[in-house]
C-alpha cells in the first residue's frame, strides 16, 4: 500500500492509520483510539432524532389558542401508543459487559413532562472516557447484546410491520371507515 501523506484512510472504513517508517522485518505497534468527540456528536444526533419525534407527537396535543383545537392526531390513541412503546424501549437495562447498563447511568434521562431525552454532555463524555465499549454497547447490536438504538430500530420496524404493526392496523381501520 502506498500513500502520499502516510495517512491511510481507505483500508478500514472509519479508521485512519498514520503510518511512520519502519524497516522490513521490524515489529510495528498499532494503537487504536476512540474518537470520543465524534461519538458524542453521534449520541447527540440520536437524541435529537428521538426528540424530534417526541416534539411532533407532543405538538399534536397542544391546543391552538386561535382555533381552540388540538392537532389532527390528538384524538387518535395510536399516537399515544407509539410514543409509549418508543419510551418503553429506552428504559431497558442492557448487558454491556462493562460499568454501564442504562442510558441514565451515562447521563441520558427522560424528561417526565415531555418524554424527550436530556443529555448531561459532561457525564456522557466522562462515561465514554471511562468505559467506551460499555457506552457503545448501550446503543448497538452486538453478540449477545441489543442496545437501545438497536431496540428502538426494531420497535419502529415492528410498528411499521405490514401484518401486525400498529400503523398498518390503524391504516386498515381508517380505510374501512
Amino acid at each position: 500500500v502506498q500513500d502520499e501523506d502516510n495517512m491511510l484512510e481507505e483500508l478500514v472504513e472509519g479508521i485512519t492509520l498514520s503510518v511512520e517508517r519502519a524497516e522490513a522485518g521490524t515489529r510495528v505497534q498499532v494503537n487504536v483510539t476512540h474518537d470520543i468527540d465524534a461519538t458524542l456528536e453521534g449520541i447527540a444526533g440520536f437524541i435529537q432524532g428521538y426528540n424530534d419525534v417526541a416534539k411532533f407527537i407532543n405538538g399534536q396535543f397542544k391546543v391552538d389558542p386561535n382555533t381552540n383545537k388540538a392537532g389532527i392526531l390528538a384524538s387518535d390513541g395510536t399516537i399515544k401508543t407509539i410514543m409509549r412503546s418508543l419510551q418503553g424501549v429506552l428504559g431497558f437495562s442492557v448487558k454491556t459487559g462493562g460499568k454501564f447498563s442504562t442510558l441514565a447511568d451515562i447521563g441520558i434521562t427522560t424528561n417526565p413532562k415531555s418524554g424527550e431525552l436530556d443529555m448531561d454532555e459532561a457525564k456522557v463524555k466522562k462515561a465514554l472516557t471511562d468505559d467506551y465499549d460499555s457506552v457503545a454497547n448501550l446503543f448497538i447490536r452486538s453478540k449477545g447484546n441489543v442496545g437501545s438504538a438497536a431496540r428502538l430500530s426494531d420497535q419502529i420496524k415492528g410498528l411499521k410491520d405490514s401484518q401486525n404493526g400498529v400503523l398498518k392496523a390503524r391504516s386498515r381501520s381508517l380505510e374501512t371507515i
